[in-house]
């Protein structure tokens, strides 16, 4: 719906409020004192005219009112510079109350019952309605724009609410952005360090690891304006990564993957695991010449999901601390804040049997 649209509909709810509160208005007005006529006096011709004449009067604001909304939302008073528009309103209060006493005037010469008074004449019912009721008119403009200031505030408050919320969204996005073009890079780069120590002992293997990391690229490529995708397409992406790794590594890599159906098509962070499995290899194996188990796992439990990256390796290193993590996991990290601020959950401990855990938890879209 386009700003325009927006606007005419608000028009329309104005219109249709104020011809309603003026039926109302008029209602209540004249419906007390002609009732008490009738019960003490009966029937009063004098009160019917009052009736006839209290619709004139708040008809004509039920019609005015929409353009004494316009005019009151476009001067609102300001601390900054409050006297331009405070003359504003007060020369709409001359010109709104004039335009009520021409209002009224022809209404009156229209109404048969009411051609004889002030001398039968136009200009006459005009010069008498405008002595009669100027006061009435400029204390009824009065209370209907100070509304209107109100209503006017409350929309401006809207607005910069609303605003407010899409600049910070629209920042969060630049930055979530920012971070995947930091991390493509680095994994990038750690993918070709490892081609090339393999380079100078088995070109063969070298090869396929070039071919695997083709793969991972157009993976990237293909993903890479999404910051959300399927379980199941993140953990593909891993077994592309660890095929390369196995290639390196051979037997002495053992991978275990435990992915339930029920987790499969839960959206998670693009990109967010593989930082966690090259952090695993490299701090907790790559050094070593031992075998060396990974166990990537996820489960479902209610609405969130947990995730756990864990291994047998070496263990964390002496003085680590989570405040202090390398490119790749300050990057997961801050991804994760970003995207989900405090209701995700990103740890990094030690196995009290040896190794490491990684731990992520995450909160599922209902659509999920």
């Amino acid at each position: 719906m386009t700003a325009t649209t927006d606007h005419r509909a608000a028009l329309r709810t104005v219109w249709a409020i104020s011809l309603l509160t003026a039926f109302v208005v008029a209602v209540v007005s004249t419906s007390g004192a002609y009732l008490s006529n009738v019960m003490e006096e009966g029937w009063s011709e004098f009160y019917l005219s009052f009736f006839r004449w209290s619709f004139i009067y708040w008809g004509a604001w039920g019609v005015l009112a929409p353009f004494v909304y316009q005019w009151s939302t476009r001067n609102l008073i300001d601390a900054r510079a409050w006297k331009p528009a405070l003359l504003k309103l007060v020369a709409g209060a001359f010109f709104f109350t004039l335009l009520h006493v021409l209002i009224e005037a022809t209404s009156m010469r229209i109404v048969p019952q009411y051609r004889h008074l002030h001398g039968g004449t136009y200009w006459g019912a005009v010069l008498a309605h405008g002595r009669q009721s100027a006061y009435a008119n400029f204390a009824t403009y009065t209370v209907i724009a100070g509304f209107c200031q109100g209503l006017g505030y409350y929309r401006r408050y809207k607005e910069e609410e609303t605003n407010a919320a899409l600049l910070q969204s629209t920042v969060a996005r630049a930055e979530l952005q920012m971070l995947r073009m930091q991390l493509q890079p680095h994994f990038l780069f750690n993918t070709l360090h490892s081609i090339s120590t393999l380079m100078h002992r088995d070109v063969e293997a070298a090869d396929r690891m070039l071919i695997g990391l083709s793969d991972l690229l157009r993976r990237v490529m293909e993903t890479s304006r999404t910051q959300l995708v399927p379980l199941e397409y993140e953990v593909s992406f891993l077994k592309a990564y660890l095929d390369i790794e196995q290639v390196r590594f051979g037997d002495r890599l053992r991978i275990r993957y435990d992915i339930p159906d029920d987790t499969r098509l839960i959206e998670v962070p693009n990109l967010i695991l593989q930082p966690l499995i090259e952090n695993a290899i490299k701090h907790g194996f790559e050094q070593t010449g031992r075998p060396f188990s990974l166990l990537i796992q996820a489960e479902r439990s209610g609405d969130r999901l947990r995730i756990r990256v864990e291994d047998d390796g070496v263990g964390l290193p002496h003085g680590f601390s989570e405040t202090r993590f390398g490119i790749g996991l300050g990057l997961t990290r801050d991804r994760l804040r970003l995207l989900y601020e405090d209701r995700s959950r990103f740890t990094i401990e030690p196995v009290s049997s040896g190794g490491t855990r990684a731990y992520v938890e995450l909160p599922i879209d209902e659509d999920s």
